[in-house]
C-alpha cells in the first residue's frame, strides 16, 4: 500500500465498501473490457499456436457446452490435464470457462486435520468485513468453498461458526467433485461449473444462502 500511497487506515476504512460493490465492478468493467478486447481482436491476424497441429479443442463441442456469448478462446499449458493444456473460454460476461480433464488427483482421499483456529484473522474480518456490512443492511454470507485437489480437510466447524457473528456461514469445503468435472487441482472445468452453479442456485432458492 505504501509503494501506491495509500493510507492503512483509509485503505481498511474503504475495504467493506469495496467488497460490497466487488460484484458489481466485476460484472461491469470486465465485461466490458473483453468487449473491447473482442472489437481490436478482429484486426489481428490470426497465428497457429499449436504444437504439431494438435489441438485439445478436437475433443471438446466448445459452443454447446458454454452457456454465455463467447469472446474469445486460447490455449494454455498444464502439467496436471491429461492433454497438458487447458482450454480457456472468454464470456462476454467476464466469466471463465475451462475446457481440460484433470489427471488423477493424487491427493485424492487425503484426509488433512485443521487445528488451531487463527482467531486473528476471524478478528479482523468480522470487525472490518462483516460488522461494516451488516450495519448497513447488507446481509453476509460466508462461504468456504470446494477443495479440488481430492483432499478431505477434517476440523471443527463449530469453532468457526461460533466465533462468526452477523453473518451465516456456508461449509462447502468437502463437497465432491469426480474427475471429469475437474480441469486441474485447483479449478472445475465446465462440467464442474454447470453442477457447482446449479448446486448454489438451488441452494439460494431453498433459503440456504
Amino acid at each position: 500500500m505504501a509503494n501506491f500511497g495509500t493510507n492503512k487506515m483509509v485503505f481498511l476504512k474503504t475495504l467493506p465498501d469495496y467488497l460490497a460493490s466487488l460484484h458489481l465492478f466485476l460484472r461491469y468493467s470486465e465485461a466490458i473490457y473483453n468487449r473491447v478486447v473482442a472489437a481490436y481482436d478482429k484486426f489481428i491476424p490470426k497465428t497457429a499456436t499449436n504444437v504439431n497441429d494438435f489441438s485439445v479443442e478436437n475433443f471438446f463441442n466448445i459452443e454447446a457446452n458454454s452457456d454465455c456469448e463467447l469472446i474469445n478462446k486460447s490455449e494454455v499449458n498444464s502439467n496436471f490435464t491429461k492433454s497438458k493444456k487447458i482450454i480457456v473460454v472468454k464470456c462476454s460476461n467476464g466469466d471463465n470457462i475451462l475446457f481440460a480433464h484433470t489427471i488423477p488427483r493424487v491427493n485424492y482421499g487425503k484426509v488433512l486435520y485443521l487445528k488451531e483456529l487463527n482467531l486473528n484473522t476471524l478478528k479482523y474480518m468480522q470487525n472490518y468485513i462483516i460488522d461494516p456490512l451488516a450495519k448497513n443492511g447488507v446481509k453476509v454470507v460466508v462461504l468456504f468453498e470446494p477443495i479440488f485437489d481430492g483432499t478431505r480437510l477434517q476440523y471443527n466447524i463449530n469453532e468457526i461458526t461460533s466465533a462468526i457473528k452477523n453473518a451465516k456461514v456456508i461449509d462447502l469445503t468437502n463437497m465432491k467433485f469426480d474427475d471429469a468435472e475437474v480441469s486441474d487441482w485447483e479449478h472445475l472445468n465446465y462440467l464442474g461449473r454447470k453442477r457447482y452453479s446449479e448446486f448454489l442456485v438451488k441452494l439460494y432458492l431453498d433459503g440456504g444462502l
